[in-house]
């Protein structure tokens, strides 16, 4: 299934210079959480919900503490996940305070495996309607453009 696309205007600065371009943005068609994962995981494998619900609980929390600690964190094929740091920076000759360090971000590295899979990725434009949908629920976007790979207009 080709993932979805829509085209929309913003102000970029181009060479210090405020000009309108197109921006292609991805229309998600929903959302995945661990319950879900939890439920695919369970009919396909010899675990239950359950087992497979508390192992990725147990997981996260014992990920966290690892990036916590310091250590950038190896998920197999699934990537790794690593721990930075923004801070303000003082001039030159100043001096560093622990405080400007604002909050820690993590950076996720898909895995060989994901990272595969998404060359194959197949993309479809889809309009949006610029008027809200009907209180009854309206229609669907309309779709247009190629239905291969690529952003061609």
């Amino acid at each position: 299934m080709p993932l979805k696309f829509r085209l929309v205007t913003r102000d970029v600065l181009v060479k210090g210079q405020k000009e309108k371009r197109q921006i292609a943005q991805t229309v998600y068609s929903g959302s995945s959480d661990l319950d879900r994962l939890s439920r695919l995981i369970g009919q396909i494998s010899a675990l239950s919900e359950g087992d497979v619900k508390s192992v990725l609980d147990t997981m996260s929390r014992l990920v966290a503490r690892d990036l916590i600690d310091g250590r950038l964190v190896s998920l197999g094929d699934l990537g790794r996940l690593r721990l930075t740091v923004r801070a303000q920076a003082p001039k030159a000759d100043g001096e560093f305070l622990t405080r400007m360090i604002r909050k820690p971000g993590i950076v996720f590295s898909p895995g060989q495996l994901i990272r595969s899979e998404l060359r194959d990725v197949k993309f479809m434009r889809v309009d949006t309607p610029t008027k809200p949908a009907a209180p009854n629920g309206g229609s669907a976007p309309s779709e247009s453009g190629d239905n291969g790979g690529g952003l061609g207009a």
